[in-house]
């Protein structure tokens, strides 16, 4: 994945979002390699799941929904991220 991120940045020089269930936590070894040799930042994490995004995007707000109705429908709380697209410069 890092080897695909990276082309995308470098390459093709495209806005990335990534995100999704990484079977790891924000402290793990893993999430920090990921970190480092991505080139992302980290929108949101919520035990094992993550939002990453890259030099397109600035962060305005991300969180967890926890409530009922979140606690019935899966096994993860919901996340989400509130990423502003950056003006071209």
């Amino acid at each position: 994945m890092i080897e695909v991120i990276n082309t995308l940045l470098s390459k093709y020089d495209v806005p990335v979002v990534t995100m999704g269930d990484y079977n790891a936590v924000a402290h793990a070894s893993s999430s920090k390699f990921f970190l480092e040799n991505s080139g992302l930042e980290r929108a949101v994490s919520w035990d094992i799941d993550h939002i990453y995004y890259g030099n397109g995007f600035e962060k305005v707000n991300g969180g967890t929904i926890e409530n009922d109705q979140a606690r019935y429908a899966s096994d993860h709380f919901s996340i989400f991220a509130d990423l502003k697209v950056k003006k071209a410069s």
